[in-house]
């Protein structure tokens, strides 16, 4: 039977070439025009029919999801926007027919007693990301707490309707599909998402039918598409896993297509199934994708998959090392500081690739001459009548560059879009900014290169001033922010108490409008030595009274003691991280949780407070403390280190009471 079926097709084919190649050319061009007039006239009607044979051919999948159950993790990040996760946990509940399932929630950073309450109650499982909001590293950490067979990443600005979980589960439970993705609808009722397309002539991915009616009939049939949406995303767990799940170098967007080419790089198909609907609030929670990361994630996604309008299904093209590397830290010099380790760590994770650094130019000479650099790009400072925040700043000069140069990899080191602030974190600035740029520190440490010629001259300065067996003893006095700043005025009685114990000489250090200390026995170096020369004078110095500030830093960057009196900041998070000691007071007029404001609401002045006596023992302290013993004071107790180590669990040793 099967041969005399093989005979026949291949006589019917033989016959209908031959009558094709007798047919005349002006005939041949009616024939192919009616055809064509035909499909566009009754193109909905060929749609609609092609829709419901595959939904016969694709009814075993149904069958499969009531015959094999597995368990479905369903990823939901939160951060704040209690109504939005409230209606979404509810219409979970309520809407999702498949009950072999579990719920985990990824929190970063919420700190709205609402949301805060709807998780606690919740009983799902909660995972915290307490660092600057990354989709992708924030899934990935979900994922590694998920004991689902597959994974469902959903936003919690969406709203699933009926037996939304169902459609998705049969097709991934095919051995040829690899993700799928669902309808979603504004709240208008139209489409706004129904697969991924891509355009060839602009080389960008697109959702076609967008703003269409929800009823539109080529958006309701099962298609295998380019990629699908992450605001609602199914894949096996195996698979995120083998591809190494989400990649955490894009900013905010594109992710989500490049795990679907990286399932299709494993030979399987992405899926768009309309049969899983849901509304979805776009940008409710986290607002509208800046201009600055639009621009990187869209230039990252085509440079890495695209190439003269074809989409590569390689495994080949994830694995492109980097050669060019630009890190992005403008303000401010305390911070540069501090992102110094994070360049030595870049540097020796790709230690191939160029890595070029911007920076403002004002802070040239703290990174001038670093190892780790093989590039300085200087940019013009920071102007409050070219830009209208330190925001905008950072975006604007973060724009130039992306157009200016093919970079690799970019990480812009700024955490002035956190909406609790770094403050609101338990991690130091310095593991902030790490993590920012997908690095651990070990060993490494903040360090300011220091030329022989800048110390043989404050050598010559030391020799004008200091006389043998006197210590040096630095004093900074202005932060520019006004609540950080210590009284003046008790610098003269602290100086005279220092005197009285020790035999110490006393340096004003800073730049040429910060306040002056009116004391006879302080040599004013305001404005005189440039950044690498206060580094060299803190190598030759004893020890460092100021107030919050980039000096404090810098001390702590070239080993030198610190005594940092405190304002509305945080030491736990922005404070001394290495030296031979540092003692960090904030007097009792401080709140618990540092505000980090510029003015205060209750009308204190909280670095003023700290008495002189309360200065000077800490001075004492820290000039008598043992070599080789560093010592950290904060909130009355003494430390072994500030940062990640110590203020995780706030385990005070005892010692000194303020």
């Amino acid at each position: 039977m099967n041969k005399i079926k093989y005979f026949i097709r291949e006589f019917l084919l033989k016959a209908v070439f031959i009558c094709w190649i007798a047919v005349p050319a002006c005939l041949k061009v009616k024939i192919k025009n009616f055809f064509r007039t035909f499909y566009h006239r009754h193109r909905y009607s060929l749609i609609r029919s092609c829709a419901t044979l595959q939904a016969k051919y694709r009814a075993p999948g149904f069958r499969a999801v009531l015959l094999r159950r597995p368990l479905v993790s369903i990823i939901i990040p939160s951060f704040n926007n209690s109504s939005c996760l409230k209606e979404c946990l509810e219409a979970v509940k309520k809407n999702t027919h498949y009950d072999n399932y579990e719920v985990i929630l990824a929190d970063n950073n919420t700190f709205d007693k609402d949301s805060l309450r709807i998780i606690g109650d919740s009983g799902h499982k909660v995972v915290k990301y307490s660092y600057k909001f990354n989709f992708s590293r924030i899934n990935n950490l979900a994922a590694k707490a998920a004991a689902g067979e597959f994974l469902v990443f959903l936003n919690n600005d969406t709203i699933p309707q009926k037996d939304w979980l169902s459609p998705l589960l049969a097709e991934c439970l095919k051995s040829d599909v690899g993700i799928a993705g669902s309808r979603l609808l504004y709240k208008n009722n139209t489409i706004q998402h129904a697969g991924m397309d891509f355009d060839k002539k602009l080389l960008v991915f697109f959702h076609p039918y967008r703003g269409e009616p929800h009823g539109l009939r080529e958006a309701n049939y099962i298609r295998e598409v380019p990629a699908v949406t992450g605001a609602c995303l199914m894949i096996r767990k195996s698979l995120f896993d083998k591809v190494g799940g989400f990649d955490e170098e894009y900013w905010a967007e594109s992710q989500d297509v490049d795990l679907c080419f990286k399932a299709r790089g494993e030979g399987l198909k992405v899926i768009y199934t309309p049969s899983s609907v849901l509304y979805h609030d776009e940008g409710t929670t986290r607002g509208l994708i800046t201009e600055d990361a639009r621009v990187y994630d869209s230039t990252r996604l085509r440079r890495r998959w695209i190439d003269n309008g074809l989409i590569y299904n390689t495994k080949d093209s994830t694995v492109t090392a980097p050669h060019k590397i630009l890190l992005i830290k403008l303000l401010s010099m305390g911070d540069v500081i501090m992102v110094t380790p994070v360049i030595e760590a870049v540097k020796k994770k790709y230690p191939r690739s160029e890595l070029v650094f911007a920076t403002s130019c004002q802070y040239k000479d703290i990174v001038d001459d670093n190892p780790y650099i093989d590039r300085l790009v200087l940019l013009r400072d920071f102007d409050r009548a070219q830009f209208d925040s330190e925001l905008d700043y950072y975006r604007s000069m973060t724009l130039a560059l992306l157009y200016q140069e093919r970079w690799d990899l970019v990480y812009q080191l700024q955490l002035l879009d956190m909406p609790c602030g770094y403050w609101g974190t338990d991690h130091h600035l310095r593991d902030l900014y790490a993590e920012m740029a997908n690095v651990r520190l070990v060993d490494e440490k903040p360090v300011i290169p220091v030329a022989e010629s800048q110390r043989a001259k404050i050598a010559s300065l030391l020799e004008r001033y200091v006389k043998d067996g006197e210590k040096i003893i630095l004093l900074h006095s202005t932060s520019g922010w006004k609540l950080k700043d210590w009284d003046r005025a008790k610098f003269p009685l602290l100086i005279e108490m220092i005197k009285r114990k020790y035999n110490s000489v006393f340096f004003q250090v800073g730049g040429p409008n910060d306040a002056l200390i009116c004391d006879d026995r302080v040599i004013n170096l305001l404005g005189r030595l440039t950044l690498k020369e206060v580094a060299a004078l803190m190598e030759r110095s004893g020890l460092l009274i100021c107030p919050d500030t980039g000096l404090m830093h810098m001390a702590s960057a070239v080993g030198l003691k610190v005594v940092a009196l405190f304002g509305p900041t945080s030491p736990p998070t922005g404070g001394p991280v290495s030296g031979d000691g540092y003692f960090c007071l904030q007097s009792d007029s401080c709140c618990d949780v540092p505000c980090h404001m510029k003015e205060c609401s209750f009308g204190r002045d909280c670095a003023k407070d700290i008495s002189v006596d309360k200065v000077f023992e800490a001075v004492c302290g820290i000039i008598d403390l043992e070599p080789g013993k560093p010592r950290s004071v904060w909130k009355g107790c003494v430390y072994d280190g500030l940062g990640r180590e110590v203020f995780n669990n706030r385990s005070g040793t005892g010692g000194f009471r303020f």
